[in-house]
């Protein structure tokens, strides 16, 4: 396997929209954390009444914490200290980012969310060399062409899933916190489960990555890879 390739999709990363500035839960927000609502991404827990007021799908917007706790779970595996993982967040605004395996994801979500919002303004991070973080101009299909897996509950048992040695493999996993994936990621034919029923999507990564770094310790010299 020469190059594993992790894709969070649908990621709810957007900077709160101009409609919402007015409404008291985002203005309650903004004096409290004395930042301007440009500066904030949009947050279900906190800006809940300004999102249904407006006809936001919460099921489809205002998480960014999931996209943090999957970013965390794959810079921080022991498969990521030992291989180039390649990082891409697809958002559900359709923009396509980069992120370097070696970065060190915040923690807190504030210090995550200042990241993020400096990527959506400035297209990179650190602003100067985008060497952590980048949006780039290439096409997510082109990144779902060989040997793409989608984390989906109705998939196949993942402990039955043979995946090939040579070549590279992508896994998409979702950034959002109900419903299914957009059209896009559900052209992926290969669906593989970690579990009966839905996970927390950084769980079901962690035993995803877990499996792989196993089998790269295994070292099998069989012609494929039994998950």
């Amino acid at each position: 396997m020469s190059k594993i390739r992790v894709i969070i999709a649908d990621a709810q990363l957007e900077i709160i929209p101009k409609k919402l500035w007015k409404e008291n839960a985002i203005v309650r927000d903004s004096n409290r954390r004395r930042r301007h609502p440009s500066k904030i991404l949009l947050y279900t827990p906190i800006h809940y009444t300004a999102m249904l007021k407006h006809g936001i799908d919460i099921e489809k917007h205002g998480r960014p914490d999931i996209t943090q706790d999957i970013l965390k779970t794959i810079t921080n595996h022991p498969i990521s200290r030992e291989k180039d993982i390649e990082i891409y967040i697809y958002t559900n605004k359709g923009e396509l980012i980069w992120v370097n395996s070696k970065t060190r994801i915040p923690h807190n979500y504030y210090q995550f969310e200042g990241l993020i919002v400096q990527l959506l303004n400035k297209g990179k991070v650190p602003p100067d060399s985008g060497t952590l973080m980048r949006i780039s101009n290439e096409e997510i299909s082109k990144l779902l062409v060989d040997n793409a897996y989608l984390l989906h509950e109705e998939g196949e048992d993942i402990d039955k899933v043979k995946i090939p040695v040579n070549g590279d493999i992508t896994f998409v996993v979702g950034g959002f916190q109900k419903g299914d994936y957009s059209e896009e990621f559900l052209k992926i034919k290969r669906r593989i489960s970690i579990y009966k029923e839905a996970l927390y999507a950084g769980t079901a990564t962690c035993i995803l990555l877990t499996k792989l770094w196993i089998m790269m310790k295994q070292n099998t010299p069989e012609n494929h890879y039994q998950l």
